[in-house]
């Protein structure tokens, strides 16, 4: 239980307009929140900011028994399916008087778009229920080069690399498809056949009439069906 003067109020810090904002009550056990790796310029929403498909994003929120007892409080999302997630951990805490603990918030983006969740921090019973409000959002085009990821319905095989998308310049031999093409990288004459050297049947990949089962054309030098003999 939270002895003393439990009832002493919410030091907040710069997130006092945050309280008022969302219509809960003060967390009357003394409380204090403070941001942390968020630099935000406004503390009504934490936004973790736009996450690549398939990544997640994590930002911490510094919490601090303010009080003169110790503190057991829980902290969760009011939703905690769909397609998107937030999540929080711990989601419970026993805190002594001035220490402090980081609770790490992390949105997973397993979907594109703009999502919103409430987080809410609770303790033992005493006072109210503090109530933050974490936005982020899934990005589908998280590269910038203006070509969504493929599964949003783009074309962009790497939402990662600036340099992939439909029309880039390919590398040969790289081993990265920097147009999306789906094709083999090892195959620049574009025939069908890979180069020799990176264990391909193609002795010439600069010359698309030379390949394995091309005509050969007797005694002119050249070996059209790299068969090993001209």
């Amino acid at each position: 239980m939270i002895g003393g003067n439990s009832r002493d109020g919410l030091r907040v810090g710069g997130v006092a307009a945050l309280v008022v904002a969302v219509g809960c009550a003060p967390l009357g056990s003394g409380f204090e929140i403070q941001i942390g790796d968020l630099a935000l310029e406004a503390y009504e929403v934490v936004d973790l900011g736009s996450v690549p498909y398939g990544y997640s994003q994590e930002a911490l929120l510094r919490i601090g028994n303010v009080g003169s007892g110790v503190l057991v409080g829980t902290a969760g999302f009011a939703s905690s399916s769909g397609p998107h997630s937030f999540s929080v951990s711990p989601s419970a805490f026993v805190l002594d008087v001035d220490e402090r603990l980081d609770l790490v918030i992390t949105f997973h983006a397993v979907d594109f778009g703009e999502y919103g969740d409430l987080l809410y921090l609770e303790h033992d019973g005493v006072g109210g229920t503090v109530a933050l409000e974490v936005v982020a959002s899934g990005d589908d085009d998280s590269d910038d080069d203006g070509y969504t990821h493929e599964d949003s319905g783009g074309d962009d095989c790497n939402d990662r690399n600036a340099y992939v998308h439909p029309g880039a310049e390919e590398i040969w031999y790289d081993g990265i498809d920097q147009d999306c093409d789906d094709g083999s990288d090892f195959d620049a004459d574009l025939d069908g056949y890979d180069r020799s050297i990176y264990g391909g049947t193609d002795c010439d990949d600069t010359d698309a009439s030379v390949h394995p089962g091309a005509k050969d054309v007797p005694e002119d030098g050249v070996d059209q069906d790299c068969d090993g003999e001209k």
